[in-house]
C-alpha cells in the first residue's frame, strides 16, 4: 500500500503545485521530478545537477509545505537526488549535442542552460497502448495512434487529437513515443510541451540561433507536441511563432499535435493543414462512455490491489461523467479515505466522498466561514476575533485566522485586516509571519493549522 500512498501523494504534489506555478515554471522545473516513497522517506529524482541545485534553492520551502499538509505529523524525511533512468532521451550522437551546446554557451550563457532541456524528451513511461482503456469515444484516435507508432501511419500526418482537457489525449501522445522508442531504436523521437516549445522559439529568435535550432529540429523523426493550442493564445507572437514552427518542421517528419480546441477553427492552422501537411487528420476525443468509465475505475483499483465491486463503480461513473481525469482524482479521494480509516470502499462510503467533492466545488471560502471555524475550533466567539482583547489565547486564534484567509482566499491583506475588526495590512502580514515561525518550532501550532486548513478545504 505504501507505493499506493506515494503515487496518491505525487498527484496531489503535482496538481498543487501545477496551481500556484506558472505553466512555464512548472514544466521546466517541476515536471521532470519524479518521486517515490520509502520506509518514511520520500525521494525526489531530478534528471540533472542543474536541476537539483534550482530545486534546492528556489521550491525546498513549498515542497516541505506539501509534505506536511499532506502526510500530517509525521511526515516522511524528504531527500533530493539524481536519477536519469526514467528519462528517454532522443538518439542525437554525443558530438552534436555537444557542439550544439558549445555554440549556445558563444552566443549567450543563461540560454545555453536552458538550451540543455530540450535534448531531453520527458517520454513518460507509465504511458501505454496497453493501459489505454479504450471506448466508443476514443477508438478511433487509439486505432490510428497505434497505427502511427507502429510505422503504418503514412497517411495521417500530421495527427492532430482534439479534446477537453483530461481526456486521455497526452496519455496517447506518450503511448506512441514509447512505442516507437521500443520498436525503432534508431528513431529520433521529441514529445515536448508546447510551452516549453514556443519558450525555445522566442530564445532562439531573441538571440539570434534560429538556425541552430532549425537543425536540431530537422533531425528528429517524430515530432509529439502536447497542448498545440498555445500557439494560438500568444497574439503578440502568434504569427511569428506558427511561422518559424513551419520552418523547423520537415515535409518528411512525422507528427502529432494534441489540443483543446480545434486547429482549423483559425486561418493559420487551416493554412497549416491545406498547405504543409495535405495528408493530415483531425480526430476529436470525446468524453468516456459509462461502461469506458466503469473499466477505467476496475483498471485504477487492481492496479492499487484495492478491492472495488461492479456496482460502486457504476455508481461514481454515473456521478462524474466529464472527464476522466476528475474520475481519477476523485476515486484517488476513495481510496484514501479508504486506506486512512481503515475501510472498505463501500457504497455508503463513495457517496459521502462524492457529496463532500461537490460541495467544495460549488462553496467559496470566505474570511467569515475561516473565522466561524477558528472560533467553534478554540471554543471562543468569533467577536473576540474581531475585538481587541490582547490575551494569548485570542491573539493566536485570530492570526491563525488571519494566516488562513491569507492562505484559501484571493483577498488582498488590507480587506482581510478590515474584515478583522479594522486592522491594517500591517498586521495581517506580522500575524502570518508569526504563525509560520510557531508552525515550525510547535508541532501543537503545527497540528492545529494543519487541522484548521483540513477542514475549512474539505
Amino acid at each position: 500500500m505504501e507505493l499506493t500512498v506515494s503515487v496518491l501523494f505525487w498527484q496531489y504534489f503535482l496538481n498543487t503545485l501545477q496551481n500556484k506555478l506558472s505553466s512555464v515554471e512548472f514544466s521546466m522545473w517541476i515536471r521532470p521530478l519524479r518521486a517515490q516513497l520509502l520506509n518514511n522517506t520520500l525521494e525526489l529524482y531530478a534528471p540533472n545537477q542543474f536541476v537539483l541545485d534550482w530545486i534546492k534553492n528556489k521550491y525546498i520551502n513549498n515542497f516541505n509545505e506539501l509534505i506536511s499538509n499532506y502526510f500530517g505529523s509525521n511526515p516522511p524525511v524528504l531527500k533530493l537526488k539524481i536519477k536519469t533512468d526514467y528519462l528517454i532521451p532522443n538518439e542525437l550522437k554525443i558530438q552534436q549535442i555537444q557542439k550544439q551546446k558549445k555554440c549556445l554557451i558563444n552566443k549567450i550563457n543563461s540560454f545555453s542552460q536552458q538550451w540543455n532541456f530540450f535534448y531531453h524528451s520527458y517520454i513518460n513511461k507509465k504511458y501505454n497502448f496497453e493501459n489505454f482503456v479504450e471506448g466508443k469515444s476514443n477508438q478511433l484516435a487509439r486505432s490510428i495512434a497505434y497505427k502511427i507508432a507502429n510505422n503504418n501511419g503514412k497517411n495521417y500526418n500530421p495527427l492532430f487529437l482534439y479534446g477537453k482537457t483530461g481526456l486521455g489525449k497526452t496519455h496517447l501522445l506518450h503511448a506512441v513515443g514509447n512505442t516507437i522508442i521500443l520498436n525503432q531504436r534508431n528513431a529520433k523521437v521529441i514529445c515536448i510541451n508546447s510551452e516549453f516549445f514556443i519558450q525555445n522559439i522566442l530564445y532562439a529568435l531573441k538571440y539570434n540561433i534560429i538556425n541552430e535550432l532549425k537543425a536540431y529540429c530537422h533531425s528528429i523523426d517524430f515530432f509529439l507536441i502536447d497542448d498545440f493550442h498555445y500557439f494560438l493564445d500568444i497574439e503578440q507572437f502568434k504569427k511569428k511563432c506558427i511561422s518559424t514552427f513551419y520552418s523547423l518542421i520537415k515535409d518528411t517528419q512525422k507528427i502529432i499535435l494534441t489540443s483543446n480546441r480545434y486547429l482549423k477553427e483559425t486561418l493559420d492552422a487551416k493554412f497549416f493543414f491545406d498547405s504543409k501537411f495535405k495528408l493530415g487528420i483531425e480526430i476529436t476525443i470525446n468524453p468516456p462512455e459509462l461502461n469506458t468509465r466503469v473499466s477505467i475505475l476496475i483498471k485504477k483499483a487492481h492496479e492499487n490491489n484495492v478491492s472495488l465491486s461492479k456496482d460502486v463503480a457504476y455508481f461514481i461513473a454515473k456521478k462524474i461523467y466529464t472527464n476522466i481525469r476528475e474520475l481519477k482524482e476523485t476515486f484517488n479521494k476513495i481510496m484514501l479515505s479508504s486506506y486512512y480509516n481503515q475501510r472498505n470502499i463501500t457504497l455508503n462510503l463513495v457517496k459521502k466522498i462524492i457529496h463532500n467533492t461537490f460541495n467544495k466545488k460549488n462553496q467559496i471560502i470566505t474570511i467569515n466561514y475561516i473565522q466561524k471555524v477558528v472560533a467553534k475550533y478554540y471554543k471562543i466567539q468569533i467577536i473576540d476575533l474581531l475585538s481587541y482583547n490582547r490575551s494569548r489565547s485570542i491573539v493566536r486564534s485570530r492570526q491563525i485566522a488571519m494566516t488562513i484567509s491569507k492562505k484559501l482566499t484571493n483577498y488582498s491583506l488590507s480587506e482581510i485586516g478590515k474584515a478583522f475588526g479594522g486592522r491594517n495590512h500591517t498586521t495581517v502580514l506580522h500575524a502570518c509571519k508569526t504563525i509560520k515561525t510557531l508552525i515550525q518550532e510547535k508541532n501543537q501550532m503545527k497540528h492545529d493549522f494543519l487541522n484548521l486548513i483540513q477542514t475549512i478545504s474539505i
